[in-house]
């Protein structure tokens, strides 16, 4: 069987577990007995050398704080995902990595014509075209970060 030496470390989730050839011990366990992370955190803390079971209000806490900091990192996801999608306009499609999204940024605020490499070569938005490229541009934006 497998044994892990508890240790604390000073971020989350507050115990780090490493296999030991001690079989007893305050901060041994089996594996059997590993306890799961909840919230980003384990439910137990070392406490003088010793394996505590975290209070009631101490997870109330950590889910609080997991609850807020969750749709948060899926908003990161989300927005790191955009270098892989394209959005359509005129029947070619447009990439939406980041030296793109920063060009399209530019294209908004200064008007003109404008080369714009689509996914099959470059094209060129007159200026007459470069509103509704750009609405083309921020309708999937908005529907691919939507909260």
């Amino acid at each position: 069987m497998d044994y892990y030496l508890a240790t604390e470390i000073p971020n989350k989730p507050y115990i780090y577990f490493q296999t030991t050839s001690l079989t007893e011990g305050a901060l041994v366990l089996p594996k059997a007995n590993l306890p799961k992370p909840q919230f980003g955190v384990f439910p137990i803390k070392i406490v003088n050398g010793q394996l505590e079971n975290r209070t009631p209000t101490e997870m109330a806490a950590f889910e609080a704080e997991y609850n807020l900091e969750n749709p948060l990192r899926l908003y990161d996801v989300k927005a790191e995902s955009l270098s892989t999608q394209t959005f359509a306009y005129k029947g070619s499609s447009y990439p939406m990595f980041l030296s793109a999204r920063l060009y399209y940024s530019v294209m908004q605020q200064t008007p003109g014509d404008y080369a714009v490499r689509a996914t099959t070569g470059m094209t060129n938005i007159a200026e007459a075209s470069r509103l509704e490229f750009l609405t083309a541009y921020y309708t999937k934006l908005k529907e691919l970060t939507q909260p």
